[in-house]
């Protein structure tokens, strides 16, 4: 969607040129049109398997942001644990996954891979991922999620 979205900028600069006005109200109009009635807006075939009430697949398909720059974490923080608890005894369910909802954030790839290199993130359930323990601290309740150079655990996590 983002090179999508650059695309339409680009041809509005080609057709328009020094013409833009960002301040007029018909352009944002005109660039919402272009975006979204080109292209097949249904490439996955969303809707003809909710009409067939295959939700199953539809759950596995649908993306509401198509985004394959970020990975989604759960953050250890608030009731997080005691549903991760659950996540793991139970496996996924409606009641859990609902629960853990408001526990995600959202990390971009790089930062992503140099978790999983150093063994910060525990896989919970299939593409469901937390911080591993010794690695909880690099969540912050005011700041969110650490993204520094060179994960490492906690000391205190290394004594037995």
């Amino acid at each position: 969607m983002p090179q999508r979205g650059a695309e339409t900028t680009l041809s509005l600069l080609k057709e328009k040129g020094s013409e833009l006005d960002p301040n007029d109200p018909a352009l944002f109009d005109t660039y919402f049109r272009m975006l979204y009635h080109t292209g097949h807006l249904d490439a996955r075939g969303i809707q003809a398997l909710r009409a067939d009430f295959n939700f199953a697949t539809v759950a596995k398909r649908f993306r509401l942001i198509e985004d394959q720059f970020s990975h989604t974490v759960i953050a250890p923080y608030g009731d997080a644990p005691a549903w991760l608890d659950a996540l793991r005894e139970e496996g996924p369910n409606r009641r859990t996954l609902r629960a853990l909802q408001p526990y995600t954030v959202n990390i971009y790839s790089r930062s992503f891979a140099q978790l999983v290199d150093v063994g910060a993130l525990e896989e919970v359930s299939e593409r469901l991922f937390t911080l591993a323990t010794g690695f909880e601290h690099l969540y912050d309740d005011s700041f969110g999620l650490i993204d520094g150079d060179e994960p490492r655990s906690s000391p205190g996590s290394l004594i037995v």
